[in-house]
């Protein structure tokens, strides 16, 4: 009996330290897998990536502690949240403090903490190494396996994640309370059923054992249903497999994300080993670019088309540099006759090796606009220059034959004297349309707003184009609406641009027939805005839909086949179109072959308060 006793002890003992051991490991398997999750969250550039971000790396060290953790606190929180007495978090070796504790409504006040000396963390960092502990630490008696976080060579700091112990020691517990229960009643039954017992108690350890090391090798699998014992143990390491499982199908759906940004990146995106230049990664921008190339073999035999390493490597540049440095430059690839802007730099791949990484991004277009922006920029100076110089002997000109006509010359002079005058009017004609128009394209016509009497206005543009209008046989007729305010706040200047510029072009086209002018305003408010409609009609030749459709295109003339006198410089119609415009209006324009068109336009005009708006008032304040 007392052997059967010493029997049953022994294999009790034997049983309780083999279930706390696999319970132990299981448990050390999956916070060193928690662990690696987080690594996985924390990106590329690390602690100095986040701050560089946010523009504080010469920041206090509480406020770079605050920046941390407010940016990786939902990774920590996230994953600490998905098991009870999981505590996890980043701890940064530079700042010498926790970053972040997740759960943080639990341990949200160790942020901030500093280590103890002898803490084995600061043995993790020491030998960039991880390592698994038992112990009180910060937060009692707690299992805590630590791994550290390697950036670019360097060891930034380390992860945690722990659990406590009191679920392990409640296990074994119980394990040993069965045990004795089964020792008292194989000491009173007998040896057989002790050694039954026996047989069941080790089938099961053996498979909790060997299903632990089924999942050590396919998480997928799971541990075989138990009806002793160790039922409830093998359930929760299947609880821990579920979870482990659960967080490795969102990196793997991270990771598939990644890839599909990288492949709908419009630039070129390639990975190859820093020493022996084997190609790691090409995204799809690159592989179609090279015409579907394999992601296999040598970067410059494959993307670069050489015999041997490309003699100005960036690789050989930056293996002397700093871990964060970056080589650009622009590129220019002749087999695709592109222009690239790239960027290089070393990156740690799969945390065991330096990789060169590559961003190009295709810059032929956008140079080729650069060049045709420089050289419309280049004309419209030419032009604008041109018409200055231009215009001061042009105008020197016309004074000299208007002092001419004034003197008493011969008959045959005063017709020569004439027509230079014609001449040279419609010559200052042209050159200030080229100059209004070189300054509207450079955006430097500017509208200004002074009061102005709108009556005077119209009727000295009615004064202006007569004599021009009836050097053609036709009839000017003036119609001003009776609700037309007499003082306005506007340019007058370029209004008066306008409808001179529409009016003379209606007596180009028009002979013994009728020219109207109308303007009328439809909206009149003290204090408001005034809109302005004014129509240029005319019972001319008309236009076609074809000659309609490019009539406000800049140099767009119309052909008139009778006609024996220049039409012009095809810019009278694009200026009006630009003025109205800019004063904040709309023009249109509608026509009939044989009968005539009709030019209209509507701009906003601010209203001025008077007592009245009559011919006898004079101009009110401004």
């Amino acid at each position: 009996m007392l052997i059967i006793v010493v029997l049953c002890a022994s294999v009790g003992y034997i049983v309780s330290n083999q279930a706390s051991s696999a319970i132990l490991n299981q448990k050390e398997y999956f916070l060193q897998g928690y662990a690696k999750q987080l690594d996985a969250r924390l990106e590329a550039g690390g602690y100095d990536a986040i701050l560089l971000r946010h523009k504080a790396t010469n920041a206090s060290d509480e406020e770079k502690i605050r920046i941390l953790n407010k940016e990786l606190a939902p990774a920590t929180d996230e994953i600490g949240d998905s098991l009870d007495t999981l505590g996890i978090g980043f701890y940064s070796r530079e700042l010498d403090a926790i970053v972040t504790y997740g759960p943080s409504s639990k341990f949200g006040d160790f942020v901030g903490r500093a280590i103890g000396l002898d803490h084995p963390g600061r043995k993790v960092m020491a030998t960039n190494t991880q390592n698994t502990s038992f112990g009180s630490m910060v937060r009692g008696d707690i299992m805590n396996a630590m791994r550290p976080i390697s950036r670019n060579g360097l060891v930034i700091g380390y992860i945690w994640a722990n659990q406590t112990l009191a679920d392990v020691q409640e296990s074994t517990e119980a394990i040993t309370n069965r045990i004795a229960v089964i020792l008292f009643l194989c000491a009173i039954l007998s040896g057989c059923v002790f050694s039954l017992l026996l047989r069941r108690t080790s089938h099961s350890i053996d498979s909790l054992v060997n299903g632990v090391r089924t999942l050590q090798q396919d998480i997928s699998r799971r541990i075989p249903p138990l009806n002793n014992e160790m039922k409830d143990v093998a359930l929760s390491i299947n609880s821990m497999a579920d979870e482990v499982q659960r967080s490795n199908k969102k990196i793997y759906e991270t990771a598939q994300t990644l890839q599909t940004v990288m492949d709908n990146v419009d630039a070129v995106i390639y990975v190859c080993d820093a020493k022996t230049y084997e190609i790691l990664f090409l995204n799809s921008y690159a592989k179609n670019l090279h015409g579907g190339i394999n992601t296999t073999g040598r970067c410059y035999k494959s993307l670069m088309l050489r015999d041997d390493p490309c003699p100005d490597c960036p690789a050989k540049l930056l293996d002397k540099e700093t871990p964060d440095a970056i080589v650009s430059r622009e590129v220019h690839r002749k087999q695709f006759n592109r222009d690239f802007f790239a960027r290089w730099r070393i990156i740690r791949w799969n945390n065991y090796r330096d990789a060169l990484m590559m961003v190009a991004t295709d810059i032929t277009d956008r140079k080729a606009l650069e060049v045709a922006a420089a050289t419309n920029l280049a004309q419209k100076s030419f032009l604008e220059r041109m018409s200055h110089e231009l215009r001061t002997p042009v105008d020197s000109v016309l004074d000299l034959t208007h002092s001419a006509l004034l003197a008493d010359a011969p008959q045959l002079h005063l017709d020569y004297l004439k027509k230079i005058d014609s001449s040279a009017s419609r010559l200052l004609g042209i050159i200030n349309n080229i100059l209004d128009y070189s300054r509207i394209e450079a955006q430097k016509m500017e509208i200004e707003k002074r009061v102005f009497d709108l009556h005077a206005a119209l009727q000295n543009i009615r004064n202006l184009t007569l004599p021009h209008v009836e050097a053609r046989n036709n009839e000017l007729v003036f119609e001003q609406k009776n609700n037309l305010p007499r003082f306005v706040k506007g340019d007058e200047q370029r209004l008066s641009q306008v409808l001179l510029n529409l009016v003379d072009n209606a007596a180009k086209f028009t002979s013994n027939g009728t020219i109207s002018l109308s303007a009328e305003a439809y909206t009149q408010q003290p204090g408001s805005k005034i809109l302005l409609r004014c129509a240029v009609r005319d019972t001319g030749t008309g236009m076609t839909e074809e000659q309609m459709g490019r009539i406000f295109q800049p140099f767009a003339q119309t052909d008139i086949s009778d006609r024996q006198e220049p039409i012009g410089t095809g810019l009278g119609l694009a200026i009006c179109k630009a003025l109205v415009e800019l004063m904040n209006g709309k023009i249109s324009a509608s026509s009939i072959p044989g009968q005539g068109s009709e030019f209209s336009f509507l701009v906003l005009l601010d209203s001025v308060k008077t007592n009245e708006n009559t011919a006898e008032d004079g101009p009110p304040n401004t």
